[in-house]
Order: C-alpha cells, then sequence, then structure tokens
C-alpha cells in the first residue's frame, strides 16, 4: 500500500515500472535520479510527493485523472520531457514542480480548479518559475473541461505560439497571456464573457484576434504594446 521516501532513489537501470493499485501512499523521493521513463500510475494515487520522479528520463508524461496535488519539485530537472499532460483532478501544484525540464515545449491543461502558488504565477502555470522552460514552451491547450484561465496563467512563455481555447471558457484571468512576445494570433471563443485587466498586454508579436459579441468586459490595458495589432473590434456594451 505504500512505497516509502527514497525507496528507489537513484536506481539509474530502473526504466519502467508498474505501481499496482493497491499502492495509495508514494513518498517524497521514491524514485529521484531513477532511470524511469515509463510508469504506470495506480488508480488510488490522488498525490505526486516532493521530488517524487526528479531527475528522471520520460520523454512525454500523462499524469492520470485522479491526482489531486503534485507537490514542489515533483518533477524537476526531467530535462528529457518534451510534453506534459495535467488532468483535471489536479487542484494543486507545487513550487518549481517541472522546473529545469528545458526541452518541455507542449502542455495539455485539463485541470478543472487549480490552485497556482502565487509564487508561480509571475512566471507559468505550472512551477516553471525560476529559468529557462519558460522560453521553451511552444504549445498549450485547454482542454473541454477548463472553464476558466487563471490570472498569469501563461504570463512571459516567450516561445509560445500556439494556444487552444475549447468553447467551454468564461472568462480570461488577468495577465494570462501577458508577455507571450512570439504570440501572433487567439482565436476566442463565443463562450467567454470577460477579458482580464493585462490579459494580453506585451504581446507584441500579436496581429489577428476576434473578441466574440458574448464579451461583455474587457480590463484595463488588455491589449497594451501589442504593436503589431492592425485593428480590433470591440463588440457594443462591452464595459473597458
Amino acid at each position: 500500500t505504500r512505497i516509502g521516501k527514497k525507496a528507489f532513489y537513484g536506481c539509474q537501470k530502473l526504466v519502467a515500472i508498474d505501481i499496482p493499485n493497491s499502492v495509495t501512499t508514494i513518498e517524497p523521493e521514491a524514485f529521484c535520479y531513477s532511470g524511469l521513463s515509463s510508469v504506470k500510475f495506480p488508480e488510488g494515487l490522488t498525490r505526486i510527493s516532493s521530488k517524487m520522479f526528479c531527475g528522471c528520463e520520460f520523454t512525454s508524461l500523462e499524469i492520470p485523472n485522479g491526482v489531486e496535488y503534485i507537490d514542489d519539485e515533483a518533477f524537476h530537472f526531467c530535462e528529457k520531457l518534451n510534453s506534459v499532460t495535467i488532468p483535471e483532478s489536479v487542484k494543486w501544484i507545487g513550487e518549481d514542480a517541472f522546473s529545469l525540464c528545458y526541452g518541455l515545449k507542449t502542455v495539455v491543461w485539463n485541470a478543472k480548479n487549480c490552485n497556482i502558488p502565487e509564487a508561480v504565477g509571475y512566471g507559468s502555470p505550472i512551477g516553471l518559475d525560476g529559468v529557462d522552460p519558460r522560453r521553451c514552451i511552444t504549445s498549450i491547450s485547454f482542454g473541454d473541461s477548463v472553464e476558466y484561465i487563471p490570472a498569469f496563467f501563461c504570463k512571459g512563455l516567450d516561445k509560445l505560439t500556439s494556444v487552444t481555447i475549447p468553447e467551454y471558457v468564461t472568462s480570461i484571468g488577468d495577465n494570462a497571456f501577458s508577455d507571450c512576445k512570439f504570440l501572433t494570433s487567439i482565436a476566442i471563443p463565443e463562450s467567454v464573457t470577460s477579458i482580464g485587466k493585462d490579459a494580453f498586454k506585451g504581446c507584441s508579436s500579436l496581429t489577428s484576434v476576434t473578441i466574440p459579441n458574448s464579451v461583455t468586459s474587457i480590463g484595463d490595458w488588455a491589449f497594451e504594446g501589442c504593436k503589431l495589432l492592425s485593428s480590433i473590434t470591440i463588440p457594443e456594451g462591452v464595459t473597458i
């Protein structure tokens, strides 16, 4: 039912593991700096503990639905990690959860109601504060379960060029995409009713944006610094 702290720490030849459903608790650093590139998670696991997979060899990772907490530095220094999928069930992602994941380019975000630590908020949605990973991510897509895009969610993702927002999103938070300097266009679905303050501030390459008639509120400076934005149509009755 339990895998203890540092149980497989530094087992560099361990490349795959099938964890049975009887396991409900995996303690910090259990697989830290092992050679893991493949893992089958148990169905009852709700927490990925601190440094649990720090320094592992994953290239892609789909965290299973049911996991609610991803603790500090859980996947820190997974240098080969290229893509990650965050499930609908996730409620909390700790600081530096994916820091120093230099190869991370693609994020699929399905979390419906996830709390993001304020310390991480200035950087990115998933604990990529600190260094180069913020400059690596090129694509973020939101799943159909997502109803709002939190404040500061993609702030400062310098290489972000592709964003997919589903029809179920109703609001875009303050600074959600600010300083995404390579974002050239974004499609805002008809379901969105509000766009927060500074939402696209500093998106200097943004040339195309269509605001649907469903939007009733746009925050201050939402598109400030969008130097290449040639035109924008504001729906009637919008509060600015």
